[in-house]
């Protein structure tokens, strides 16, 4: 099992979004849609996230590598992605307690360091 689904199973992601109440005049929003995109970011920032430790425990790196690193550090990287408000408002979006998902961060941490 990949360090994300693990993340993402433990964090206890709901089967649907609570519905959003609409008026006639506003138009139709297809919720899951919504909630796949908000979880497929977090699976990108974890699986960046993941990325970002190993590559820090390594003396050299490769030119991809490099290239990698520098294109996810260049705007922030996954440490302030699940630092920001931004995050937990995704998480609150789709029913997961961000700080669910920090601890198994965490975790997650804790293993790579001592591998």
């Amino acid at each position: 099992m990949s360090a994300q689904t693990a993340i993402l199973e433990a964090s206890g992601l709901p089967v649907g979004l609570p519905a959003i109440s609409t008026t006639r005049d506003e138009e139709w929003v297809d919720n899951e849609a919504y909630r796949e995109l908000f979880v497929s970011v977090i699976e990108l920032a974890i699986k960046d996230y993941e990325f970002l430790l190993r590559i820090r425990q390594q003396d050299t790196l490769t030119p991809s590598e490099r290239k990698k690193l520098r294109g996810l550090t260049e705007d922030g990287d996954p440490e302030e992605f699940f630092a920001s408000h931004w995050f937990e408002d995704i998480c609150r979006m789709i029913g997961v307690t961000a700080e669910v998902i920090r601890e198994r961060l965490v975790v997650l941490s804790s293993e790579l360091v001592t591998a």
